[in-house]
């Protein structure tokens, strides 16, 4: 192993994922406030979309705390089933297109190992970029990927 070798990791997040997945099945509510949440007006929201965010909005605020900010947010409920199912798919294609180094932290997390593919911090960055450009063309899902030299 060569010590002066870099080492490079990706730490992929699917940015407001429960959001992001209902809107690949619905895209009428692209840039509209949404939030996921249950119908009782105490239920927190699990997942808000950027255009709540930006008003103050956070996941684990209620319904009714939500409706404060912004009074003509969307509500949806959870579907666990479409989250899980559609991160199975776009996990298999980082796999496959990628790097096949994976380790799954979560419904929308993972992390990449894709040393095998670049060897500075340019090449890691212009990785990076493609992947999160192939993730939104793909599966329409934005993703934050952050760059280091370990998982921690």
């Amino acid at each position: 192993m060569n010590p002066n070798k870099k080492s490079f990791i990706f730490h992929i997040d699917f940015d407001s994922y429960f959001v992001s997945a209902v809107r690949t099945i619905k895209p009428y509510l692209k840039n509209k406030p949404v939030a996921i949440a249950r119908s009782s007006y105490k239920s927190l929201a699990v997942s808000v979309s950027y255009e709540l965010k930006a008003k103050g909005a956070k996941a684990g605020m209620t319904r009714g705390d939500i409706l404060k900010i912004e009074p003509n947010t969307i509500f949806v409920s959870e579907d666990f089933s479409l989250y899980t199912n559609l991160s199975r798919k776009i996990f298999a294609y980082l796999q496959e297109k990628i790097s096949h180094k994976i380790l799954i932290a979560s419904v929308d997390e993972c992390y990449l190992d894709v040393n095998h593919l670049v060897n500075d911090e340019q090449k890691a960055l212009n990785l990076a970029k493609y992947t999160q450009r192939k993730i939104l063309e793909v599966f329409d899902i934005p993703i934050t990927i952050g760059i280091s030299t370990t998982k921690w």
